[in-house]
């Protein structure tokens, strides 16, 4: 269920900070596509800090991609929240307020004013960038379909950032980069993921061509020894 709250996630229309908050969340959904996780560990998956988490998380629920319920453990101890993912909700269903087109204002002598709007997006003649795109270090025209910021944000060890920059340029002039990026997905996801140390780096991983792998083979687990002081009675 994982994997399709996370298709979802990848094709909704949304700013960086947003989108990424809800793919980590589709990433560790369950089969009612709801999860727990801490803002610190979301904050910790996407590179971002709590706050920027905390305001992602916020706009979400606002605009109805997910649904949040506070818990409590017995003693009365506030625990992390549970997120219940809309799958299904999209532009074409519902407009959020806060991607309400805006209008341009007037040239100026330094360049185009557009007005500032919740979505986070405010280009002026100061030229400031997006606090979504400064949160995460992402160049704005790295955030499209098919980008190397989908697959980085994917593949499960952040590692050789600008060496797996340049092997998924490479690679994607022989593959389909969704193509890439979908396996960059299957292989984050799969369960018998070995320890972070021992994954590939990314530029590895893209070099090899092991977007097309197989699933990870079965751990091999121990056989418990039913008398370990045997020998010493022999």
């Amino acid at each position: 269920m994982a994997y399709k709250a996370t298709h979802w996630a990848w094709e909704l229309d949304l700013p960086t900070t947003r989108k990424f908050t809800l793919i980590a969340l589709a990433d560790m959904a369950d089969e009612e596509f709801s999860c727990f996780p801490g803002q610190e560990r979301l904050a910790r998956m996407i590179g971002a800090s709590v706050d920027t988490v905390q305001r992602a998380l916020k706009s979400l629920e606002e605009d109805g991609y997910i649904e949040r319920q506070a818990r409590r453990r017995d003693d009365g101890y506030r625990t992390s929240d549970r997120y219940r993912l809309r799958v299904g909700s999209s532009h074409r269903n519902m407009r959020p307020k806060n991607l309400t087109p805006q209008p341009l204002a007037p040239h100026t002598a330094n360049g185009t004013d557009l007005t500032p709007h919740s979505a986070g997006v405010i280009t002026s003649k100061n030229h400031h960038e997006s606090p979504d795109m400064f949160d995460l270090d992402i160049p704005a025209d790295s955030t499209g379909a098919g980008s190397f910021a989908e697959f980085y944000m994917a593949y499960p060890r952040k590692v050789g950032k600008e060496a797996a920059r340049k092997a998924f340029a490479a690679a994607s002039k022989k593959t389909d980069p969704a193509d890439i990026i979908a396996g960059a997905q299957r292989f984050a996801s799969d369960p018998n993921l070995p320890e972070k140390q021992f994954i590939p780096h990314p530029s590895t991983w893209l070099s090899h061509g092991r977007w097309d792998d197989e699933p990870l083979p079965a751990r091999a687990t121990e056989q418990p020894v039913a008398n370990p002081d045997a020998w010493m009675q022999s």
